[in-house]
């Protein structure tokens, strides 16, 4: 009947008007989140693509300048400790060249492990390798600094065999201490050693007092180790460069890596009781005030172990701050401070002499 139809008509209208805003208006959210994933997956498509296009030049230039590792065994100033470096898996150490590079500058002495070739051995060989090595070389308190792999195969050395105390500390990069589950998928021997459930890896990650001794440095983004690369109990650094290998060429871990070499080498001094401390003046590129001080500590003093402030001038058109810190004679202090002002454009040295000369 037509009063039926309309009654029935006002009800349908009703009923539609009572539904939530959400359900009436374009499903615009999920076009958003569609959007949102394509972004996501171009920005880490070209985090991707620059990560491998690092790998193929530092590969090609491992292949075009072989050889060259004796030129850092003796850096001009020698300064403890000395460096082994570790390179991954399919890594010669070649790869790790800018380390070896950066290091050497900074005065130490820096092996490598041409026997180790691409890495592509078990963990415990590795481990068993770098442990003949330092025995061979008779080499003590080193560093070792390690990239993916080698993080594991320094780990174990230092757990399994290393009876003298050899091995000071670890700086760790990208490692993948809990394995990577993309392992499962690749039908490569050496890549297979990664799954999480291998022994070697859980046994690794059962020891936790060793820990103490390495900082672990990783990528805020890594594609091959997807849980990725923090160690309970060690010193974790997150890098801003995303990566799996171009985090070997960030600047902040250039300073992670030198800090953390100088902390050894403090350690190292304070053990023996044979550090001095030392009294540096910086002349920087205009007055210093309370207000401006903070950002040249910033820049001066990035590590605990690079010293403290004493002082800064406020009232001449180049100011200048006054630093104490430990070294182990007039020559490492003199260095020290150079590297210290290199940090901050415009900065120099003006002097360097130990407390109470």
């Amino acid at each position: 009947m037509p009063g039926g139809a309309a009654v029935r008509a006002d009800e349908a209208t009703s009923r539609r008007l009572s539904l939530p805003l959400s359900r009436l208006l374009p499903r615009r959210p999920a076009a958003a989140g569609v959007r949102s994933g394509l972004v996501r997956l171009a920005r880490e498509t070209w985090w991707r693509v620059q990560d491998y296009a690092y790998v193929l030049v530092w590969q090609a230039r491992g292949v075009l300048r072989r050889g060259g590792a004796e030129v850092y065994l003796e850096p001009e100033h020698a300064v403890s400790p000395a460096v082994v470096l570790i390179p991954g898996v399919y890594e010669s150490w070649q790869f790790m060249r800018p380390l070896a590079d950066l290091l050497h500058r900074h005065g130490h002495a820096v092996h490598v492990l041409p026997t180790l070739g691409y890495n592509r051995g078990p963990v415990p060989a590795g481990a068993a390798l770098v442990a003949r090595y330092l025995d061979e070389a008779d080499l003590c308190d080193v560093v070792l600094v390690a990239h993916s792999k080698g993080g594991l195969i320094g780990k174990l050395a230092m757990l399994q065999h290393d009876p003298e105390g050899r091995i000071r500390a670890m700086v760790a990069i990208n490692t993948p201490f809990a394995g990577s589950v993309y392992a499962r998928f690749i039908p490569l021997r050496a890549v297979r050693a990664f799954v999480p459930t291998d022994a070697t890896l859980v046994a690794l990650a059962a020891e936790q007092d060793v820990n103490r001794r390495i900082a672990s440095v990783y990528s805020r983004w890594d594609p091959h180790i997807p849980a990725g690369s923090v160690l309970e109990g060690a010193t974790n650094v997150e890098l801003g460069t995303p990566g799996h290998f171009r985090a070997l060429g960030d600047h902040r871990l250039e300073e992670v890596v030198v800090g953390a070499v100088r902390a050894a080498a403090t350690a190292i001094s304070t053990d023996a009781g044979g550090m001095t401390t030392f009294e540096t003046r910086i002349r920087v590129p205009g007055a210093i005030d309370q207000a401006a001080v903070e950002p040249y500590a910033q820049q001066l003093l990035q590590h605990p172990t690079d010293g403290e402030i004493l002082e800064h001038d406020a009232g001449s058109e180049a100011g200048s701050v006054r630093l104490r810190f430990l070294a182990d004679d007039q020559a490492d202090a003199e260095m020290h401070a150079r590297l210290l002002a290199e940090r901050a454009p415009g900065c120099e040295v003006e002097d360097v002499r130990p407390v109470g000369a």
